[in-house]
């Protein structure tokens, strides 16, 4: 998988990490656990930290899909977000 997704190894922290070229299908799975992820922290406050350096900018497709994912996110309580990204991927956006 292009993605990981960790919510242990800093509790009260999701952290993001997608790499590489995504696929539509890889996307979906990641909006899936994603979400799933931000559900899991109920009513608990969470930061969220997202390493997108190694990623190559995504098709408009799952460009739509990882929007879907941060909208879910802002309907629940998190305090604050973070992005990491390459100056080359930032560029490209």
């Amino acid at each position: 998988m292009p993605w990981k997704i960790d919510t242990t190894t800093r509790p009260g922290v999701l952290h993001l990490e997608l790499t590489g070229s995504i696929r539509a299908d890889e996307m979906e799975a990641f909006v899936v656990a994603h979400n799933a992820a931000i559900d899991a922290y109920n009513d608990v406050d969470y930061r969220v930290f997202c390493d997108i350096r190694g990623m190559q900018p995504l098709p408009p497709e799952c460009a739509a899909l990882f929007e879907k994912a941060k909208a879910h996110r802002a309907t629940r309580r998190w305090r604050s977000s973070t992005s990491t990204s390459a100056a080359s991927t930032r560029g490209r956006r």
